[in-house]
């Protein structure tokens, strides 16, 4: 717990939980609220009275006014501040005058919870990078799945993807005759279909296919002899 202030954890939204006890805390130090509460002790004073008039039981009304005089004093009058711990980024926040009825339970609750989750984590996880309290739901290898799986989701990623791949990566290897080699000999077929249409429309003024597989230039170049083997899927 951290000194003079009670810990309540958040996983990755540690500003947006900050930002919500804060604003409990100007809510509950305006004068509305004092009025409030206010005027719910006198609802419940006025209900008691009535009760113990009609039952002729006196007693009833002062343990009600004591029992409400000890829950105000105990609840609602007292302040803690409460630091809201980012368990990822590692950040702490402490937000002030926060009514002790409202914090307490929380912190515990937190404190409880967050206890269970390192607890099962540390009994059940399989690697880091799986544990909820250091990458949340999206840990790192689902987030590379998902965006290996989804590829680029916009026209415009697309397009340009499309251009630096024909006007750069293409040419490129075409123009080395290592990288030449190394490609055929270790790319995927799916990636040598891309290739062989990407390099047709990158190097069309140079280059024609043969029925082989084989782009070879098709003008007057350095060296006429080049020539870029693909193996057919």
């Amino acid at each position: 717990m951290t000194t003079e202030a009670l810990d309540f954890y958040a996983y990755w939204n540690g500003a947006q939980v900050a930002d919500l006890w804060t604003t409990l805390a100007l809510i509950t130090g305006t004068d509305d609220y004092r009025s409030l509460l206010l005027c719910v002790a006198l609802f419940g004073l006025i209900c008691a009275a009535a009760g113990a008039a009609v039952r002729y039981r006196g007693g009833d009304l002062i343990v009600w006014i004591a029992a409400m005089v000890f829950i105000f004093s105990a609840a609602f009058v007292p302040r803690v501040n409460i630091a809201v711990r980012d368990v990822r980024s590692a950040n702490v926040q402490v937000v002030q005058n926060i009514p002790l009825g409202i914090g307490w339970p929380a912190s515990v609750i937190s404190r409880a919870s967050y206890w269970l989750t390192e607890s099962f984590e540390t009994a059940f996880g399989d690697v880091d990078a799986a544990r909820y309290t250091r990458f949340g739901v999206a840990f790192p290898q689902r987030v590379v799945t998902t965006m290996l799986s989804v590829k680029p989701i916009t026209a415009d990623g697309k397009m340009s993807l499309t251009n630096f791949t024909e006007r750069c990566i293409v040419p490129e290897i075409l123009e080395n005759s290592v990288k030449r080699r190394n490609f055929s000999r270790n790319a995927p077929p799916s990636l040598c279909r891309k290739f062989r249409s990407s390099g047709k429309s990158a190097a069309a003024p140079l280059l024609r296919s043969s029925p082989d597989g084989v782009l070879r230039h098709s003008s007057p170049v350095r060296d006429t002899s080049t020539a870029v083997s693909l193996p057919r899927p």
